[in-house]
């Protein structure tokens, strides 16, 4: 029995020696690669989602590369991707590169990229969280930095190459390489805004609060010519908050957010609030503020005089957006009530500026088209302040401004290949101003009996055009050459002033052809060299003209 019991046995034990070694075999080979996933969804500057943006992923270890283009609603993604560090790239005609660095793929884990593509004036690459260039900083300020600054100008005062110049409390004048007011030119949200002031006291940024800037970009180096003319101490850029819209999956979206301060020196409080109500295709926002002050204190205990103000800004945004199209439309109210000038002997009893701004995008296949149509009026008046009695002078001397700027920019950006772009456009912009002074009782021949008719129906058109090639030949070098023209016609009405006294000034200056035309040429060349992240270099020229 024992011996057919083994002889039975005898099989299973071939059979299972075998699978035991085929077993073996299994084991030693090597187990399925781990592999993860990158997604995301590719935007404008205004947040529209942009279809057909060529997007790069390269494993940094092994340089294994794929690539892929965003679909109608933006988005990418990369499936089976071996588990490691990666580099995006997104390369969208019309805008900068952007590179993202050293992304974490994660086995079985999905990892989210949101890119919002820029236009920076000087940079072909965008860094994401790369330091800015010493010749265009960006600045995103910080709700506790919104909170500690009394205007809009202190907001970039530490960027390289800008001073301020101390002013009102509201009315500091920037200052690029030394050169402010008119040598520096202000664009707020792609709007030249004027200054409504003869004399600049109130600088047309105190009309901008700084809860409404969301980024400003300082350009006090080279200005490429696409920016802007008729300035020589270079740019400053603000833009507000790009309209928000529902994201995928989101009926209806909600935002609200509210500041607000105390200062017991001088009684400095105020505070802001934004809201946004979207869908996916429609948005409603609105930006309000306002701040006050009495005089304040200094180290010493003693009141530093005229340093009061009170300010109120309003704005209210509707905004659409298609597939690859962008409509908005902002308008904004601006009211000073009275601010005060420690610096002066006149004070501003009151500022309202009213503005309309349009703004129009369309995408395509590897570029945009901008354009914007944008208005302001402003009423100024200046007086002797409350706390200036004890002067020896009148108690009463108006100074009553009114100041009209109208304007539209169109910009096209246009690939000749995948590593050039030309941007082409055309501006026009006029400005009215009109600066009279209303006679003083009892101050003739001095102050009366007649208005002084300092700027009588001051007018001034400017149109320009321009064309300029962004050039990237490697990953460090890049090239930018632009050319532009700008034809400006002034002219102005007779002037009078209080009495007969001033009688020979006025009609000395009514006699001159005030009729005047000039011919304005800029050129900028610059040669951009980044050897790794943490430096760049540039060399450059520039002839500007104003």
């Amino acid at each position: 029995m024992r011996v057919k019991l083994l002889l039975a046995l005898l099989p299973a034990v071939c059979l299972l020696g075998p699978a035991k070694y085929t077993h073996a075999q299994q084991s030693s080979a090597p187990p399925p690669t781990a592999t993860g996933r990158i997604a995301g969804v590719v935007k404008d500057p205004l947040g529209a989602v942009v279809p057909g943006a060529k997007v790069e992923v390269k494993n940094l270890a092994s340089d294994f590369t794929r690539t892929a283009t965003t679909n109608p609603e933006g988005s990418f993604a990369f499936d089976g991707l071996a588990v490691g560090h990666y580099q995006t790239t997104i390369v969208v005609s019309g805008f900068e590169i952007v590179i993202v660095r050293d992304i974490a793929v994660l086995a079985d884990r999905e990892t989210v990229l949101d890119i919002a593509l820029r236009i920076p004036p000087l940079k072909t690459d965008i860094e994401v969280n790369a330091p800015e260039t010493e010749t265009s900083a960006a600045i995103r300020p910080q709700p506790d930095e919104v909170a500690r600054s009394r205007n809009t100008a202190e907001l970039f005062e530490n960027a390289p190459g800008v001073s301020l110049r101390e002013n009102g409390q509201l009315a500091s004048v920037p200052l690029l390489h030394g050169m402010g007011d008119e040598r520096a030119r202000l664009v707020v949200n792609g709007m030249t805004v004027s200054s409504a002031c003869a004399n600049h006291m109130n600088p047309p940024l105190s009309y901008v609060a700084p809860s409404q800037a969301a980024e400003i970009v300082v350009m006090a180096g080279i200005t490429p010519v696409s920016m802007g003319g008729d300035s020589i101490g270079g740019t400053i850029a603000v833009e507000s908050r790009q309209p928000v819209f529902a994201k995928a999956g989101e009926r209806l979206h909600q935002e609200t957010a509210a500041t607000g301060f105390y200062r017991s020196n001088g009684q400095n409080y105020g505070g802001s609030i934004t809201e946004w109500i979207s869908g996916r295709n429609l948005a409603m926002g609105y930006v309000g503020s306002w701040t006050t002050n009495s005089d304040y204190t200094d180290g010493s205990g003693h009141k530093v005089t005229s340093t009061y103000a009170q300010s109120t800004d309003h704005a209210v945004t509707l905004a659409t957006q298609g597939a690859r199209n962008f409509l908005g439309v902002e308008g904004s109210l601006h009211h000073v009530p009275y601010q005060g000038f420690p610096n002066a002997q006149m004070d501003m009893v009151r500022n309202v500026a009213e503005s309309l701004n349009l703004h129009f995008r369309r995408s395509y296949e590897g570029g945009a088209l901008d354009a914007r149509v944008f208005w302001q009026n402003t009423w100024h008046s200046m007086n002797i302040g409350h706390d200036k009695s004890t002067f020896p002078m009148p108690m009463n001397m108006p100074m009553n401004t009114h100041g009209r700027d109208l304007g539209y920019t169109v910009k096209l950006d246009l690939p000749l290949s995948a590593l050039q772009t030309l941007r082409a456009g055309n501006e026009l912009h006029r400005f009215v101003l009109d600066d009279r002074w209303p006679a003083v009782a009892g101050a003739a021949p001095y102050m009366g009996p007649d208005t002084f008719v300092s700027i009588d129906n001051g007018r001034r058109l400017r149109v320009g055009s321009f064309a300029e090639l962004a050039s990237k030949w490697s990953s460090q070098w890049t090239t930018l050459f632009g050319l532009r023209n700008d034809t400006v016609w002034t002219n102005a009405g007779p002037v009078q002033g209080y009495s007969s006294m001033y009688s020979a000034d006025a009609a000395a200056f009514n006699a001159l052809n005030r009729a005047i035309r000039d011919v304005n040429f800029d050129a900028t060349a610059t040669l951009r060299f980044e050897p790794n992240a943490a430096g760049s270099y540039e060399l450059g020229y520039a002839r500007k003209t104003r």
